[in-house]
């Protein structure tokens, strides 16, 4: 229980956040879809982060180096330090686990994570997770879905999305799978 209970907190605060913004979908504010290409530059970010670049001067840069406890960590800024894909960034810890930022666009690996249940908070786009013998799990922005472990699945999207993974220090993006798109363990942003 000690360790559920601040992943759990963590995950209250982010689905407040996230219902903000779908209130203000509701109002008839919409967001723009994240369907650029890697690699555009600040136009890319503005749309995938929601953050306006202009907006933010040479103070707002982010240290790339580990958060101490009770810093700061804006994610819009975050997701503006890397562009690639299916390669999972740490952005903070918490207990024996850490909280990362990923880009995914396209089809990932099958894989599992025998040891660990693997929360998916989908920030911005939409995602579909595909659970061998369960029909696949549709998430968008404000979603949160947890793999439980030992689940073998595989993400998938569409168009860019941006989300954030909740998962004990250690876990490899692909699991016990033998793929190219293996990340770096501990990337930090």
């Amino acid at each position: 229980m000690r360790k559920v209970l601040p992943v759990c907190l963590l995950l209250g605060v982010l689905l407040c956040s996230a219902r903000a913004q779908q209130q203000e979908v509701d109002a008839g504010v919409e967001p723009a879809e994240p369907e650029l290409e890697v690699g555009v530059g600040e136009a890319f970010d503005e749309i995938a982060t929601g953050v306006d670049v202009e907006s933010l001067g040479e103070e707002d840069d982010v240290n790339c180096e580990k958060p101490r406890r009770n810093e700061v960590v804006n994610i819009p800024k975050k997701f503006r330090e890397f562009n690639d894909v299916w390669s999972p960034k740490v952005i903070g810890e918490m207990n024996d686990y850490q909280v990362k930022v990923v880009r995914i666009r396209g089809d990932f690996v099958w894989h599992d994570h025998p040891e660990t249940d693997e929360a998916f908070f989908v920030i911005q786009g939409k995602m579909r997770i595909d659970l061998e013998g369960e029909d696949p799990v549709e998430l968008g922005p404000g979603d949160v879905y947890v793999v439980p472990k030992g689940k073998s699945h595989k993400p998938y999207a569409e168009k860019m999305c941006n989300l954030m993974l909740i998962e004990p220090k250690g876990v490899i993006n692909t699991g016990d799978a033998d793929s190219d798109l293996t990340a770096p363990n501990d990337d930090w942003v």
